[in-house]
């Protein structure tokens, strides 16, 4: 029985029918569960395009591969462009490969972590992978054994060398926040997105100038960033292969702003730093007796010829604070003639000033793209809720001292009462003044009521305000301060006893494990966050060039995405495999050229198959308007 199919795309639900007419024929075969593990024996729908289905022009690739002898619709085809880093992946990790592909491959279909690969069809990707594991359970037990810090660092290692091919060290240095919301007692810290304090992990990520993320580290609130930044550069040294002595130079937003880190920073040969000026106020008189240079900087808004100039006018000098640290003051002015003045601090004094202005001010390649890691990508999923108690931690920490929690209380009811007496007093003083007015005015009153020039309504009227200021008089002489006041003293000099006696810095370690504080542990989100970055990184390699060819900013990501995602037809000889692509995207005939030239060089880059079968692999764009889905 043969279901001709003439219109664009599939219909599923027929497909479905005929696998199930399909099964019912075979005698005694059975596909397999794709259970823990798939072999490639399951093999989706054969199907048989008709004669108007041949590639045409230079994707004709009928030449390169002998009769086919088989022919199967398999869904996430798309993922076959993505062949060269699954292959990396998989010798990178050896006798693991084959999982970390697996997990590569469920990020490049946007399955963010392991729970959501039950939306996977995983009789095709067992097709298209060699073999799969599909149950949640026995992935995160393969993830607790990989999750080493040996093993991120392989990932690391492997996507540097894609973007850190010279000798030039600048990265843009970022942490971002992402709040915790378990049940765990972890130590709190700013939360943007909240605007206030909460449990939070902070990712410190570090950026290409062209802004890829090539590395990430992974703390809770127990060092500030002006501690932990040290921490990162030495372990961004051993990823990106860099000598203690070769220069490093970080691009960072204010928060790493501080007298102490510009002094240690500029005693540092091998690490050099530009960020905000913190607080900065406009002067006028340094444009009045300084040179100023300017540049213009031109940015591209939706395509390669919406062009946007941007003037930046300039003075370099030296900074008043510190003549150590270079100081350059900014006028950036829009294509709209809107101007704002910022001053920039730097340790660099080789580099150009128009390249460090231009440097901090492109920082938002870097903010971008948390977004769209996080969308894409799942950057902010937690992996896991495992958690470790400081005591196990206590002996790789570094410690510090804390003002303790009973100190900070003390302090905290020292001023409070400071406080009280001291409004005490204040009422005090007020009461005594309005008692010194109110006899004086009574005083003058009496002198008015025993003369006789006033008339008889005057009298009355003095009267009455002398019965009403004598009634206050006597309510205010009954107010009572002196027992309110020394109690207060009292007791603010026990306080103070008591802060001479207790100890004020403590070990923060031993503070939170008496505390029962927990960390989160996050190794195995650390190597799924690399991984994530490694799956980023490789689809904009491949993306680039889509990007140049079609020259529309405004959706060239999602037509290039739903090109990976796409299903697709199988057809295979004994030494070739070739993939014909069906996006479900309506391609107009220029967007179909375009992804035909992008398909026909990535099969001239001799990618292998993604099934371990070593095959040539073959990509081309589905040519046919009509499907034939047939018994075989």
């Amino acid at each position: 029985m043969i279901y001709r199919l003439v219109q664009r795309h599939f219909d599923l639900s027929l497909i479905s029918v005929q696998y199930e007419i399909e099964q019912l024929h075979e005698s005694g075969s059975q596909r397999p569960d794709s259970g823990d593990c798939d072999n490639k024996s399951c093999d989706p729908i054969s199907v048989k395009p008709n004669d108007s289905g041949t590639p045409d022009g230079e994707n004709n690739h009928k030449s390169t591969a002998s009769m086919s002898k088989k022919q199967v619709f398999i869904r996430h085809a798309g993922v076959c462009i993505f062949s060269r880093f699954l292959n990396q992946i998989q010798d990178l990790f050896g006798v693991y490969g084959q999982i970390v592909k697996q997990w590569l491959c469920m990020l490049y279909l946007e399955a963010v972590n392991i729970e959501q690969s039950k939306y996977l069809d995983f009789h095709s990707l067992t097709y298209l992978l060699g073999s799969t594991i599909r149950r949640p359970f026995s992935q995160r037990h393969l993830l607790d054994d990989l999750a080493s810090e040996g093993n991120c660092t392989k990932i690391f290692k492997l996507n540097a060398d894609l973007f850190c091919d010279n000798k030039d060290f600048t990265f843009y240095y970022d942490p971002h926040s992402k709040r915790y919301t378990g049940i765990y007692k972890i130590l709190k810290g700013w939360c943007p997105s909240l605007g206030r304090a909460d449990k939070v992990l902070h990712s410190d990520f570090i950026h290409s100038v062209r802004g890829d993320p090539l590395f990430i580290m992974h703390f809770d609130n127990f060092y500030d960033l002006r501690e932990r930044y040290e921490d990162v550069v030495k372990a961004l040294r051993v990823v990106i292969g860099a000598e203690k002595s070769e220069r490093i130079t970080l691009v960072l937003d204010r928060a790493i702003y501080k007298f102490a880190v510009f002094e240690k920073t500029v005693d540092d040969p091998s690490l050099e730093i530009i960020t905000w000026e913190k607080d900065y106020k406009p002067c006028n008189e340094l444009w009045e007796t300084h040179t100023v240079e300017h540049f213009c900087l031109k940015k591209y808004k939706n395509s390669s010829r919406g062009i946007r100039e941007y003037t930046f006018r300039y003075i370099d000098t030296d900074w008043g604070k510190n003549r150590r640290v270079r100081r350059i003051l900014v006028h950036a002015i829009n294509p709209n003639n809107k101007m704002v003045e910022v001053s920039i601090l730097t340790t660099d004094w080789k580099r150009e000033a128009s390249e460090i202005i231009r440097l901090i001010f492109e920082r938002w390649i870097q903010e971008n793209d948390f977004k769209y890691l996080d969308v894409h990508y799942g950057i902010n999923q937690i992996t896991s809720y495992d958690t470790t108690d400081y005591s196990q931690l206590k002996e790789i920490l570094h410690d510090k001292e804390i003002i303790s929690g009973d100190y900070k209380s003390l302090q905290y009811d020292k001023r409070s009462l400071e406080k009280k007496l001291k409004d005490i007093i204040y009422k005090k003083h007020c009461r005594d003044e309005k008692i010194q007015l109110a006899q004086k005015k009574l005083r003058d009153f009496d002198g008015c009521l025993n003369t006789k020039n006033q008339s008889k309504e005057e009298t009355v009227k003095i009267r009455k305000k002398h019965r009403s200021l004598k009634a206050n008089l006597a309510r205010w002489e009954k107010m009572n301060y002196d027992n309110t006041i020394e109690e207060h003293t009292k007791n603010l000099e026990n306080i103070k006893k008591k802060l001479e006696e207790q100890k004020g810095n403590v070990s923060k370690v031993d503070t939170l494990i008496q505390e029962k504080y927990q960390c989160l542990n996050v190794r195995k989100k650390r190597f799924m966050d690399a991984l994530r970055i490694f799956a980023r990184n490789t689809f904009y390699i491949l993306f680039r060039p889509f990007r140049d060819k079609y020259d529309n900013f405004r959706d060239d990501h999602d037509y290039f995405r739903n090109l990976t995602h796409a299903d697709g037809i199988c057809k295979e000889t004994d030494d070739t495999t070739e993939i014909m692509l069906y996006p479900s995207a309506h391609l107009e005939p220029k967007m179909r050229k375009i992804i035909q030239d992008i398909l026909h060089d990535l099969t001239l880059q001799m990618p292998m198959t993604i099934d371990n079968s070593g095959k040539k692999l073959i990509l081309s764009l589905f040519e046919s308007e009509t499907l034939e889905v047939a018994n075989v």
